[in-house]
C-alpha cells in the first residue's frame, strides 16, 4: 500500500508590520492622540489676536489683516469659516491639530520618496512625536499653516521633477 499525497499546507506570511498600511495609521493616530490633551488650555495672546481678526466680517478681513497683522490671511480665512462650526479653545485648535498630524503624513510621503518604507515610517514617527510640531499644532496660530504648505509643496515638488 502507498501512501497518499496529502496537500501540505501552506504557511502564509503575514508582512512586517513596517510594510503595512497598518503601520502609517497608527503613526498618524499617535500623531492625533499626542496632540490632543493641551487643546483645553485658555488662549495666549498671539491666538485671542487670530481670532480678533477671524471676527471680522470677509470684505473687511483683508484690510484688517494687512494693517494689522504681517502673516498671510489665508489661516485667518481657515479660522473665520471654521468658528460658523463652533466655538471654544478645543474647537479653535482643531485646525492646527489636523494641519499638525496632515505634515507628519507628508513626511512619510516626502521621506518614501528617498528611502525605505521602514525610513519613511521612522521620518513620520519623528515628526508624530517633536516638541517643536506638537507645540505649533496646538496653537490657533498659522504657524502648522505654513508647515504644512512647506511639506506639501516639497512633496508636490519632488512629483513634477520625478515626471517623466
Amino acid at each position: 500500500m502507498f501512501p497518499t499525497k496529502t496537500k501540505a499546507k501552506r504557511r502564509t506570511r503575514s508582512k512586517p508590520l513596517h510594510r503595512s498600511p497598518i503601520a502609517i495609521v497608527a503613526v498618524v493616530l499617535a500623531a492625533l492622540v499626542i496632540r490632543l490633551p493641551m487643546l483645553g488650555k485658555s488662549f495666549i495672546g498671539d491666538e485671542i489676536w487670530t481670532l480678533q481678526f477671524a471676527r471680522q466680517p470677509l470684505p473687511h478681513l483683508f484690510s484688517y489683516v494687512a494693517t494689522h497683522d504681517s502673516h498671510p490671511p489665508l489661516y485667518y480665512l481657515i479660522i473665520h469659516f471654521w468658528r460658523m462650526l463652533g466655538a471654544g479653545e478645543i474647537w479653535m485648535r482643531i485646525p492646527g491639530v489636523l494641519l499638525g498630524v496632515g505634515t507628519c503624513y507628508l513626511v512619510f510621503l516626502i521621506a518614501s520618496e528617498f528611502t525605505s518604507r521602514r525610513g519613511a515610517l521612522t521620518a513620520a514617527l519623528f515628526a508624530a512625536v517633536s516638541p517643536g510640531l506638537i507645540a505649533i499644532s496646538q496653537l490657533a496660530r498659522n504657524y502648522v499653516l505654513v508647515t504644512f504648505l512647506i511639506a506639501l509643496s516639497t512633496y508636490i515638488l519632488i512629483g513634477i521633477i520625478r515626471r517623466p
